[in-house]
């Protein structure tokens, strides 16, 4: 079996000294190390660092360029690494899940919640769950497996069904709850029979590079909320509505920013709808043409109207790399 470790920064590529954590570059080759310690290295591998950074400061700059070099080498390895900060985690997941689909060989994101020193650190759980899925050879597309602290498996999640950590947590989270599958304490690998996916319908993104800024507005409602003025450049706004897909349509600032975006003829997304059956509070949306998005992850939703030009509401709609439908 041969790997592409593709080594991106991140609190797995850290070193703490004092109370600072600081990406370091001697890092990635200590990671394969430490795997080395508690389990043989039974592959060949090459290396790429095409960036090292903390997934914090990450721009649409820093992604393209995990997606240009991830999108260059796929093919010629039996599957690709890539080490990744977790702040950020789930929109570099998205975005490579959505440009490579599910007909790949399989790319793994790894992070970790503490740097390897850290007695507390899952970093080589999670290596060693990506290395076992790869050696399936039945695996296809673009995935994470994470180890959280209460778990007793590595849970293997699809790359565009992961929510938005909890704060103050080290855990991730399929949105469905449904993972893709799990690696056991004993190194074996089951795919969860619950889980389920369409085939992709829609063609890969024609660029995968994005721009610095993304040109998608996301607002999350809360109870008195002051809505943002429509910056220009601004080609589509992704409403992250409340779990049960809804708004406060009762608010005149919900109506008055609706009526803004309708202004300039620019679409509104809102997300967290999950069924046919909506509240009442959800109707008055409809006079302003906003598009709910059923079961499909917010992060996710965020970085498919980025990378696919922000627009077409059938595009979000279309099955795509583990959209939940």
């Amino acid at each position: 079996m041969k790997l592409l470790f593709v080594f991106t920064g991140g609190t797995i590529g850290s070193t703490v000294s004092g109370d600072t954590v600081s990406p370091d570059g001697g890092k990635p080759y200590l990671l394969l190390q430490k795997y080395a310690e508690r389990h043989p290295l039974d592959f060949t591998y090459d290396t790429l660092s095409p960036l090292y950074e903390l997934s914090e400061n990450f721009s649409g700059e820093q992604i393209s360029r995990i997606l240009q070099t991830v999108s260059m080498k796929n093919g010629e390895y039996d599957g690709i690494i890539v080490t990744h900060g977790t702040d950020t985690l789930q929109y570099t997941a998205a975005a490579l899940g959505y440009t490579l689909g599910n007909d790949t060989p399989p790319v793994c994101l790894v992070g970790a919640g503490y740097p390897m020193e850290d007695a507390r650190s899952n970093a080589i759980p999670n290596l060693h769950a990506a290395v076992t899925l790869i050696r399936t050879g039945s695996a296809r597309g673009v995935f994470v497996p994470y180890k959280n602290p209460a778990d007793g498996d590595t849970l293997i999640h699809r790359a565009t069904r992961l929510a938005a950590t909890l704060p103050f947590a080290d855990a991730l989270y399929a949105v469905d709850g449904v993972p893709y599958g799990r690696v056991n304490a004993d190194g074996a690998f089951t795919k969860d029979p619950a889980f389920k996916e369409k085939p992709d319908a829609l063609g890969a993104p024609t660029a995968p590079a994005l721009e610095a800024t993304a040109p998608i507005l996301r607002v999350y409602p809360h109870p008195g909320m002051r809505y943002p003025a429509i910056p220009d450049g601004v080609r589509a706004i992704l409403l992250e509505g409340y779990h049960s897909g809804t708004v406060n349509t009762k608010s005149a600032a919900t109506h008055a920013f609706l009526r803004e975006a309708n202004a300039k003829d620019i679409p509104v997304f809102l997300t967290g709808a999950t069924g046919a059956a909506a509240y009442e509070s959800i109707a008055p949306l409809a006079a302003y043409g906003v598009t709910p998005l059923l079961r499909i992850a917010p992060i996710a939703a965020f970085m498919k109207l980025w990378l696919y030009g922000g627009a077409d509401g059938e595009l979000l709609h279309t099955p795509r790399s583990g959209d939940l439908f």
